[in-house]
């Protein structure tokens, strides 16, 4: 047995630093069953071939260490087929108290590894899931490119972009004693049309259920959209707006987010506001 030769108070206070979340008790675990039941019967998913949040069941599982699991289903969007990977957190979801509204650009080599492990996450639940669909396919996930980062505290968000149509976007949390944990991941095929000089076009708003949840947004915007603001149920969140695309994500119920209030800035200064 390793010794700290810590006092007992001090070593009692190093521990309650401790980031690593406790197990969730029986009425959390009850909560992501429950959340989890209801995506699958809105979306006709076979329940038999998911886990469940609380137990890491189902074929392909794997397990996140620090104890955060990834719990998988599939979500259906117009126009679009969609992956969509659920987190589990258990404890307080305390690494959610480093969030800001106003994202930050991550360093190249953080892009690239951000981008590698989305990857990575997507392909293998694709798998796994036997979910390949016309042009949502592993494969095609694995060979997508980075067209948007951001950061906002410990979190990177990226998106990714691949012909014709496919899009996907992760959370993750940047590298640590754990390694990089992916909290939200989604990909989609999307067959719409591009959006005009100024209109803002949703792929999609949704999220996970955690002891706090998350909600993601993302989107395509025309050449003369400089900036948008949603205006959320967390406060005002500054999107990241880069080649095209747009992305954002703030702790918070996706499940109250169904209509965003909007503001959009264009290029000449002026603005409009909207919904998304």
């Amino acid at each position: 047995m390793t010794r700290t030769g810590l006092d007992r108070p001090t070593e009692k206070a190093l521990r309650s630093l401790d980031p690593a979340p406790s197990a969730p008790d029986a009425p959390r675990r009850a909560r992501a069953d429950a959340v989890l039941e209801r995506v699958l019967r809105e979306h006709g998913v076979d329940r038999s071939r998911v886990g469940s949040p609380s137990d890491g069941a189902g074929p392909g599982r794997r397990r996140v260490r620090g104890r955060r699991r990834l719990v998988l289903a599939t979500l259906a969007a117009a126009s679009s087929v969609a992956l969509v990977v659920l987190p589990t957190l258990g404890g307080d979801d305390v690494a959610y108290a480093g969030w800001t509204a106003a994202p930050q650009d991550p360093s190249t080599p953080d892009q690239v590894s951000a981008a590698a492990s989305c990857r990575d996450t997507l392909a293998e639940h694709l798998d796994a899931a036997g979910s390949e669909t016309g042009q949502l396919t592993a494969s095609a996930v694995r060979s997508a490119g980075l067209v948007l980062a951001e950061d906002r505290g410990p979190w990177t968000l990226v998106v990714l972009a691949g012909d014709p149509g496919l899009s996907g976007v992760c959370v993750l949390e940047r590298p640590g004693w754990f390694g990089r944990l992916t909290v939200f991941a989604s990909a989609a095929a999307d067959g719409g049309s591009g959006p005009g000089p100024r209109d803002v076009l949703a792929s999609g708003v949704g999220g996970g259920s955690s002891g706090e949840g998350i909600s993601v947004a993302t989107g395509t915007v025309g050449e003369e959209v400089a900036a948008v603001t949603l205006h959320t149920s967390a406060g005002d969140v500054e999107a990241t707006v880069h080649d095209g695309r747009l992305a954002a994500w703030w702790p918070g119920d996706p499940g109250r987010e169904r209509s965003i209030p909007t503001t959009v800035t264009f290029s000449d200064g002026t603005s409009r506001s909207g919904t998304f």
